[in-house]
């Protein structure tokens, strides 16, 4: 038994085979799947007007590998499903591709085998992203304690402060500033990689009290 679910699930399927699957178009409309069949993958590329998922021929792989390998286009893409109902199933030179899919088809498929497959994907598509979120966090965090850790390595240095000075110094300008003290470190760490190094605490201070606002804009 399908359940049928509480909003329109826009599904598209691309490839020779996919009358596999709008041959139970009508059924799966009744459930609130609704399937279209498109001859090529600009709609599947776009970043407008796309399905809450596809289902993909992997014979048609090497069109869309590229794009999927462009993070721009991948993150903005809808999740996908591969199919392949050849006798001994391998995606072959397609690996990479099927491998960015949230599930297969190597059956022909059935009504309740489609909506089943669509949710697991979605589900998956859903986790990925969560991930993928919590790793940029992650990164981002790392970036931040390295700047913070090398402008006040910098202060302690030339200002021939403490740790725990050189820390309360970034964190007094940025509390005047009005920014954070990651800010802060990150444009001190930028100054001191070019050519033009400040060499003293008075310099370094005057200098982001007069650059810091520049830096946060061109950011």
């Amino acid at each position: 038994m399908i359940s049928k679910r509480l909003s329109p699930l826009r599904i598209n399927i691309y490839g020779e085979h996919s009358n596999e699957f709008i041959c139970h178009r009508t059924t799966l409309n009744e459930h609130g799947y609704h399937l279209e069949a498109h001859s090529n993958t600009e709609q599947l590329l776009a970043k407008s007007d796309s399905p809450e998922i596809s289902i993909i021929s992997s014979a048609i792989s090497s069109e869309i590998l590229g794009h999927l390998d462009n993070p721009v286009i991948a993150e903005h893409s809808s999740p996908f499903l591969v199919y392949d109902f050849a006798e001994q199933c391998d995606f072959g030179e397609g690996y990479t591709f099927a491998h960015k899919a949230v599930g297969h088809f190597i059956d022909k498929p059935t009504p309740q085998n489609i909506c089943l497959k669509v949710e697991l994907g979605l589900l998956l598509h859903q986790e990925r992203r969560a991930i993928s979120k919590r790793f940029l966090d992650l990164n981002q965090k790392f970036e931040t304690n390295r700047d913070i850790g090398i402008a006040t390595g910098i202060i302690v240095v030339l200002g021939e402060l403490t740790v725990q000075q050189a820390y309360e110094f970034l964190r007094r300008i940025a509390r005047n500033q009005r920014c954070r003290v990651s800010d802060v470190a990150k444009t001190l760490v930028n100054n001191q990689e070019s050519e033009q190094k400040l060499r003293d605490l008075p310099s370094i201070q005057n200098w982001l009290e007069g650059n810091i606002s520049t830096h946060l804009n061109r950011d």
